[in-house]
């Protein structure tokens, strides 16, 4: 099933949000590792990193449902509940 333009859109509007998200997330991740307490580090990967995983977590759901399935390279979510 080809795409159409409109899907072509949303999924570059998607990848694009995602590559954002993920770069955030890698900088999140790089100033809490220079934290020198524990707690402070459990505290910042809570209150950021968590966050930014949902944010990921929403684009790439959105991508999964948009790419056919012969296309996504990676397992689907069905797949990996269900280890098909």
């Amino acid at each position: 099933m080809p795409f159409s333009r409109l899907t072509l859109s949303e999924v570059s509007e998607y990848v694009d949000k995602l590559q954002e998200a993920v770069q955030k997330l890698e900088r999140s991740i790089a100033g809490i590792e220079q934290e020198e307490s524990r707690q402070t580090m459990a505290e910042r990967y809570c209150a950021e990193v968590l966050p930014l995983m949902g944010e990921i977590r929403i684009y790439a759901d959105a991508l999964e449902g948009l790419v056919p399935d012969a296309l996504w390279q990676l397992p689907n979510y069905e797949e990996i509940l269900f280890d098909k």
